[in-house]
């Protein structure tokens, strides 16, 4: 299953979000709950990394919902773990990832943002609308754990 928040927009071209999407769900093991497609505030230098793996890591503290991929498995176990819920959905998901209680992994490199055009609840450093980067370049988060990409504006086509 997948969910999509109503504000997201992609980060690349489509034929390549829908090849990373594809490689992603070759490489991530079969117990996997989760793959995160966007996602913020993450403990990158928690996630497991492996060498040979380029599209997806293990997601550490993947907080934000806009895009995630749920397998069956995963809701299974979601559907257990949401009652009683105890915080907003995206913060109770990226609990279970922490704890270990849901299989969670990422792409590497997020193949969706939240457009932010409406605004949003959360706290961001940039005063340019998220709309206008690209995010390709991950930085995972500054000391203050913050920001989770490098920002780079789009080039215009010519």
């Amino acid at each position: 299953m997948a969910v999509f928040e109503d504000d997201i927009v992609l980060t690349a071209p489509p034929a390549d979000t829908s090849r990373r999407i594809r490689r992603a769900f070759s490489q991530v093991p079969a117990d996997v709950d989760t793959i995160h497609m966007e996602y913020c505030f993450e403990a990158c230098e928690n996630a497991l990394f492996h060498p040979h793996i380029d599209s997806v890591s293990t997601a550490a503290n993947p907080f934000c919902s806009a895009a995630i991929l749920v397998s069956r498995r995963g809701l299974h176990r979601l559907e257990a773990l949401l009652r009683p819920a105890f915080s907003a959905i995206d913060n109770m998901m990226a609990t279970f990832c922490q704890q270990g209680r849901l299989s969670c992994y990422k792409l590497r490199a997020p193949v969706f943002t939240q457009d932010m055009y409406w605004g949003s609840s959360l706290a961001r450093h940039a005063t340019t609308p998220l709309h206008l980067f690209d995010f390709d370049k991950l930085l995972c988060r500054e000391h203050n754990g913050w920001m989770t990409y490098v920002p780079s504006p789009r080039q215009k086509k010519k």
